[in-house]
């Protein structure tokens, strides 16, 4: 998910005009960012606090 987020924001930063930079933006944002979300929640749940964070923090190095 974090290398088609990096993907998205690159397509989104060289989009040419304003329906494609819109598009790549709602994919982000309804699609890209509520899986992430998903993902980090069940790892908490499933893993626990020092899992997540470790998780948090491999997000915020690579994104």
């Amino acid at each position: 998910m974090i290398s088609e987020y990096n993907r998205l924001s690159i397509l989104y930063s060289n989009a040419s005009d304003n329906i494609e930079k819109e598009k790549y933006k709602k994919i982000i944002t309804q699609v890209v960012i509520p899986k992430i979300d998903e993902m980090l929640y069940f790892i908490k749940e499933n893993y626990g606090e020092k899992v997540f964070i470790q998780y948090e923090e491999l997000l915020k190095e690579n994104t």
